[in-house]
């Protein structure tokens, strides 16, 4: 991989596009090469700079790798056709645009942006549509501005190209006032939202940075071991320890008054017991909580336990097997209750155990229809493969 560089040059072709990732040919002064990478706003005949590595491909050779780019704003009428003309700006084709360029020459793309109302003097723009056509023009201005910022803070394009599309034109004042938001935008999460809050100087005890640690704790501490709640104390030293470094301490009081202000917000729930929920979690359990409860108050389904150890005895003999005591006690109370869970590690015999309670359901209930679910297309082949 060489050092990185710059270059100008123009959009010849695009040969590949998924979403925001292109691979395209750029001619320069010198000759075409070929750049790949995450952009957006740019067509075949935009003029624009990119910067990047030099990276060689196996099969298709030397590629440079986006790591930036800016669109440069055409300054000859030509230049202005195609750029009001591309898929940039909604509403206007290669007629129209040339409307435009002839009507008012250099200062086309500056009315276009700033005065639309003008635009209505062409045939076939309206006051709406001309409305359209200036907000499309400051959107690409605002994207450009919001990437220059960002990209030095050790984004990616396609990072920013996420959090423009959360924030729109509010992006940077968002980000100056509580740059801890960019915790809201996929794959950004706390760490990298902080290490930017820290270059852009944002106080180690900031009250948005207290609550935006308390909220990473509560997720981490689910993702990684299934915590649904955390007791209040241990939370609040979590995020102590999160927070806190050789030179700066966050205390215990500065971190109360952050989950005073998420409950108020209704971001955390914190219970009587003083358990604190992430809101969404606190939600998902009451949601299956009722879901349990309307399960278990539904009707009689229950299977009689004499004709289950019936079946059962029926089911070894047939498959010359023998079950453990507690696979019989799994059956009897997935027979005998509205709602049963079975667990347990690889090799324990939950495959068998179910297979054994899909041949008794079979024989008892043959006016019922057995739904087997899972949680993926991969384990639901595996259900099928193992059950039939």
């Amino acid at each position: 991989m060489e050092q990185d560089l710059e270059i100008n040059g123009v959009v010849k072709r695009i040969i590949f596009k998924k979403d925001e990732f292109h691979i395209f040919h750029l001619e320069t002064d010198e000759a075409v090469i070929t750049v790949l990478g995450e952009l957006i706003q740019v067509d075949t005949g935009d003029e624009i700079e990119v910067w990047g590595k030099w990276a060689s491909h196996p099969k298709y050779g030397r590629q440079l790798k986006l790591e930036g780019f800016r669109k440069k704003i055409p300054t000859s009428l030509e230049g202005m056709e195609e750029y009001l003309a591309s898929d940039l700006v909604k509403g206007i084709g290669p007629k129209t645009a040339k409307k435009i360029v002839k009507l008012y020459g250099e200062k086309s793309l500056e009315i276009a942006q700033n005065e639309p109302e003008k635009l209505t003097a062409v045939k076939g723009i309206t006051a709406k549509k001309a409305e359209e056509i200036s907000s499309c023009l400051k959107q690409a201005l605002e994207f450009q501005k919001v990437m220059m910022e960002l990209l030095p803070f050790g984004l990616t394009v396609k990072t920013i190209i996420k959090i423009y599309r959360q924030f729109g034109g509010n992006t940077l004042p968002k980000l100056i006032e509580n740059p801890y938001s960019l915790t809201s935008v996929p794959q950004i999460g706390f760490i990298k939202a902080d290490s930017i809050a820290r270059k852009m100087n944002v106080p180690f005890d900031s009250i948005h940075r207290i609550k935006a640690g308390i909220e990473y704790v509560l997720q981490e501490e689910a993702n990684q071991h299934g915590h649904l709640y955390l007791e209040k104390d241990y939370l609040a030293e979590k995020t102590r320890e999160l927070l806190t470094d050789e030179d700066e301490t966050v205390e215990m009081e500065q971190i109360g008054a952050g989950l005073g202000l998420l409950e108020i917000e209704g971001n955390i729930v914190i219970e009587k017991e003083g358990l604190i929920y992430w809101g969404v979690f606190h939600y998902w359990e009451r949601e299956a909580a009722m879901a349990v409860m309307e399960k278990l108050g539904g009707g009689n389904d229950k299977f009689d336990l004499t004709k289950v150890s019936v079946k059962l005895e029926e089911y070894q003999q047939k498959n010359n097997i023998l079950m453990a005591d507690k696979q019989k006690d799994a059956i009897a109370m997935a027979c005998t209750c509205r709602l049963s869970v079975i667990t347990g590690g690889p090799g324990t015999g939950k495959t068998q155990t179910v297979r054994a309670l899909i041949d008794i359901w079979k024989d008892l209930r043959q006016d019922k229809k057995i739904v087997l679910a899972a949680p993926t297309g991969r384990a639901a082949r595996r259900m099928k493969e193992v059950t039939g």
